[in-house]
């Protein structure tokens, strides 16, 4: 009985230490590989992988070795070298698999460390439990694996977010808050939607260091509108004129959002109220000419086709 305690003693040892190498080797060797290549091409990076593995399989070695306990091959020098290997090479190509079916599936974890650094060490933890002494905890890995392949496959064929969706997130701009409005004698500039329309800065068409006006829109939040203002008066129904020390300008309240057009003091205060008024929701049209393309496809993409048609 004392010798299954500390068996089970060894295992979880084991498999938090895998857990712990998996969820930072990968990164340090990304890091490294890339600094690499940054600084001398597909050499470089090429000796930093080989020497990123070999750290790799060092590092799991060392876990083996004090957890021995908790596998069939921990007996032998040789039997935990193949060990380090395998759980090594298993956990590398579930954390690579992991990374991809989870962008695919659009989890955006790539994008979270704090998020996809833990889970990657998982697929090293299965690893190291497919290779664990009692079947009941090969048996438990492999069904863990199993379901997280068929979740991932799943994950993958989903449908991709539309063109639009996808610039959209990619530009890391909310829909319900992409306006569009002409401002005359002035252009804009940063959101541009052509034909003289724009959803974010303006500035005069003939004088670029004149006075600017700014569209903002926010999601209402009570009374906010009238925060931090020197004046704050009603000029009709859910339009208001506000004005600061700095800036003056109007919000008209439309639904769950305001909308905002603002300026210096100097700039004619019934053509920002004007412009307020006009705003209005960008088009799709208008959005598609605006937003860069959100990437190229590439050969995940191309998979995600191919398990589409299965």
């Amino acid at each position: 009985m004392r010798e299954r305690g500390s068996r089970w003693a060894a295992l979880a040892a084991q498999l938090g230490a895998v857990w712990a190498v998996g969820t930072v080797a990968p990164l340090l060797a990304l890091h490294a590989v890339m600094v690499a290549a940054f600084g001398g091409g597909s050499g470089p990076a090429a000796i930093a992988l080989l020497v990123s593995a070999v750290a790799l399989c060092a590092a799991l070695y060392a876990v083996i070795a004090h957890t021995r306990a908790a596998s069939a091959l921990g007996a032998t020098a040789g039997s935990r070298v193949l060990w380090s290997v395998l759980v090594g090479a298993g956990g590398s190509f579930g954390w690579i698999a992991g990374w991809a079916f989870t962008d695919a599936a659009s989890l955006g974890m790539s994008g979270n460390l704090a998020v996809a650094a833990p889970l990657g060490g998982v697929a090293f933890a299965l690893a190291a439990a497919l290779l664990a002494r009692g079947w009941p905890v090969r048996t438990a890995a492999l069904g863990a694996v199993v379901a997280l392949l068929f979740a991932g496959v799943a994950g993958a064929r989903r449908e991709p977010p539309s063109d639009l969706d996808a610039r959209i997130q990619r530009a890391g701009l909310q829909r319900e808050l992409a306006y569009a409005v002409a401002v005359p004698g002035y252009r804009p500039i940063g959101l541009d939607y052509g034909d003289d329309l724009g959803g974010q800065e303006f500035f005069p068409a003939t004088d670029p260091q004149g006075a600017g006006i700014t569209l903002y829109v926010t999601f209402s939040r009570g009374d906010v509108i009238c925060s931090d203002t020197v004046e704050c008066s009603p000029d009709g129904p859910g339009v208001w004129y506000v004005r600061r020390s700095y800036q003056h300008g109007y919000v008209v309240e439309r639904g769950t959002v305001n909308v905002s057009v603002r300026a210096a003091p100097t700039v004619d205060k019934a053509l920002l109220r004007r412009t307020t008024l006009a705003a209005r929701p960008a088009t799709d049209d208008e959005l598609l000419r605006a937003l860069p393309p959100a990437r190229t496809r590439d050969n995940m993409d191309r998979f995600r086709d191919w398990l589409r048609g299965l």
